[in-house]
């Protein structure tokens, strides 16, 4: 610390050795000079330097003055100026007092500026927190951020909105409270390392919203690094693909219906091609024969050819009826018109129709409630369950046909009818070809014949019909079949009491 002392005057008296290295001009710092020559901070201030001489003031000080050093590095002053009077009465001075406080005025700078950039850092940071945060809340995919453990720290506007849980709902709650895909929770959250670097890309993850609506998200995680080293947050990205999915499916499922609607097309085609052949070409045949050689043919022998010609057509008339069926049923239009009917005598005349055309190397027996025909029809009360006629027609119809069709000569087809107060149960057994497991599967479709057919005719259409006519019953068909050793359907019909009856 260096001194000088000034008279009233404010000439130099006394100095320090070292006091120069303050002045602005250091060769003017000599005793007898004008303080104000050398440090120039002294002019303007000379009635305060009175006051001081005076003792109206005790001190006075001046803080940071700035000057340069030789080597033009910054040098800070504070002065300090304080009254001394002497003490053998001689003239009073004043000491002013020089205090190289650099140091302390450039740690002062340094913080300030430290200060003013933290400060500038910090409210740059609050803007950028709220650009991301408004970014954030504008995104349209949900924003989901968890603790490696999986317990949500940030969720964004669009999350909360999918879900339709507020922010507090969700905040430290585990992720498996929205995403509940047990499998995509083993895989991701309970064991994080595998995909703790790589992260993943656009997984499909169902979940479940708040009311319990299912929906379809396509998930992307990325890991960040917090303050506390190898500690990771996770960032969820996930985008609402449930529309996109539905589109898919629905996509998907008409691609399939008219891959079926076009292999329907190529199999009626081919059936009425097949079926509508034979008889055709019987019938140009035989009145071929008739135009030709009538008046030569014995009446014996034209009547064989009228009545080929009557087969035919009616197997072409059947068809047509077949395909009708089935068209009204897709339609949506095949009517059931259920009234009292008296099943034994209506099925005992199916039988004996069914017999008429499978010829005498046939056999079918029928059985009512576990007796068979030996017994008189008469023998049974009659019993009048509320059916459709023309329906339960053609379901007998084409099951005791197919299983004449489909068994060798000389076999029996046994036809069981049992009804009871609430059901009436059909039940067909043959011996003949059966059915290919394969084939059940695809037993009610339209044109859908067995592998095991061979040349044996038909359309594919019977067991459709059959399917159709029950389900306007409300009943059900069971298959049971065996490749080689016979096949035996089940048909159970429910009955509405208040229309069937007993007729004692």
């Amino acid at each position: 610390m260096d001194y000088l002392t000034i008279d009233r005057e404010f000439k130099i008296q006394e100095t320090s050795l070292a006091v120069q290295r303050f002045a602005d001009s250091p060769h003017e710092v000599k005793k007898g000079k004008d303080i104000r020559k050398g440090f120039p901070e002294f002019i303007g201030i000379e009635e305060i330097l009175i006051a001081i001489f005076d003792e109206r003031m005790k001190s006075f000080e001046l803080k940071g003055i700035h000057r340069f050093s030789e080597a033009n590095h910054p040098l800070y002053i504070d002065i300090s100026v304080l009254f001394r009077k002497n003490e053998n009465n001689s003239e009073s001075k004043i000491f002013i007092i020089f205090e190289d406080v650099t140091e302390k005025m450039l740690l002062e700078q340094s913080l300030a500026h430290t200060i003013r950039e933290t400060s500038l850092l910090s409210s740059t940071l609050a803007q950028y927190k709220e650009y991301i945060d408004k970014i954030i809340n504008a995104m349209t995919d949900v924003l989901l951020v968890t603790t490696e453990s999986g317990y949500i720290k940030t969720v964004n506007k669009a999350a909360k909105d999918l879900w339709d849980y507020s922010e507090e709902e969700l905040i430290n709650q585990h992720i498996s409270m929205v995403i509940n895909d047990e499998k995509f929770l083993a895989e991701v959250v309970q064991k994080p390392e595998s995909y703790k670097k790589s992260g993943f890309k656009d997984v499909e993850v169902v979940c479940h919203t708040k009311k319990g609506k299912e929906i379809i998200l396509a998930f992307s995680r990325s890991a960040i690094q917090t303050d506390i080293e190898d500690l990771h947050n996770y960032v969820y990205i996930g985008r609402d693909i449930t529309k996109r999915k539905q589109a898919e499916a629905e996509m998907r499922q008409a691609l399939t219906k008219e891959k079926e609607l076009s292999e329907l097309k190529f199999r009626f085609f081919s059936m009425v091609t097949h079926e509508f052949g034979n008889p055709l070409n019987s019938i140009l045949m035989s009145v071929a024969l008739l135009e030709h050689y009538g008046t030569e043919s014995t009446p014996e022998e034209n009547l064989e050819y009228i009545d080929n010609i009557k087969t035919a057509a009616n197997q072409m008339t059947d068809l047509l009826k077949d395909v009708l069926v089935i068209n009204k049923a897709e339609a949506g239009k095949l009517q059931f018109n259920p009234a009292p009917l008296d099943l034994i005598k209506f099925c005992a005349e199916l039988v004996e129709q069914i017999k008429l055309a499978a010829g005498s190397e046939r056999t079918i027996i029928f059985a009512i409630n576990n007796y068979n025909e030996s017994g008189k029809q008469s023998n049974f009360t009659p019993f009048f369950p509320c059916m459709d006629e023309t329906l339960l027609r053609h379901i007998l119809t084409n099951l005791l046909s197919n299983a004449v069709k489909y068994s060798p000569e000389e076999t029996t087809v046994f036809f069981d009818l049992n009804y009871q107060e609430q059901e009436v149960i059909f039940k067909i057994k043959d011996e003949g070809i059966g059915i290919t497991l394969e084939d059940q599967k695809r037993l009610f479709e339209l044109f859908h014949r067995g592998k095991n057919v061979g040349k044996i005719p038909g359309t594919g259409l019977g067991l459709s019909i059959v399917k159709q006519a029950l389900d306007l019953h409300g009943g059900k068909i069971a298959v049971e079949s065996e490749v080689g050793a016979g096949t035996t359907f089940v048909v159970t019909i429910p009955l509405n009491q208040e229309l069937s009856g007993i007729i004692p």
